[in-house]
C-alpha cells in the first residue's frame, strides 16, 4: 500500500489568516494525506520571534521542527511556498527534505 504524500504549505508574508486558507482548501479538496499549513512567525496564532525583526531564515528554521511530526513512514512532502516563503521551499527541496515544490505568487528571497 501507498502510503499519501503529506502537503507543507509555507503561506506569505502578511497574510492575517496565515495557513487556515490553505488547510481549508485542502480539506475541501478532500485531499487523502497529511496538511501541514502552520501559523509561520508573526502571523495567525504564533508571536513575532524576539526582537521583532523577520528574516527569510525565520520561517525555514520554524519549520524543520515540523517534520519530527511527519510519521516517518511517509514521504518527504511536497512543499507549498508562497511568496517570500517560496524561498524557504526551494531550500528544504535543496536539502532533499521535500519530495516536490510548488511555487505560488513569485519567489520573494534576496
Amino acid at each position: 500500500m501507498t502510503l499519501p504524500t503529506p502537503i507543507l504549505v509555507l503561506h506569505d508574508l502578511g497574510v492575517p489568516d496565515a495557513g487556515r486558507p490553505w488547510r481549508d482548501a485542502l480539506a475541501d479538496a478532500s485531499w487523502n494525506g497529511p496538511v501541514l499549513a502552520p501559523d509561520l512567525p508573526g502571523h495567525g496564532s504564533t508571536p513575532v520571534r524576539d526582537g521583532g525583526s523577520y528574516e527569510h531564515s525565520d520561517s525555514l528554521l520554524s519549520i524543520i521542527p515540523l517534520y519530527a511530526e511527519l510519521d516517518p513512514d511517509l514521504p518527504s512532502p511536497i512543499v507549498v511556498g508562497v511568496g517570500l516563503h517560496g524561498w524557504a521551499a526551494q531550500v528544504l527541496a535543496l536539502a532533499g527534505r521535500a519530495s516536490g515544490v510548488v511555487l505560488v505568487d513569485g519567489l520573494g528571497g534576496p
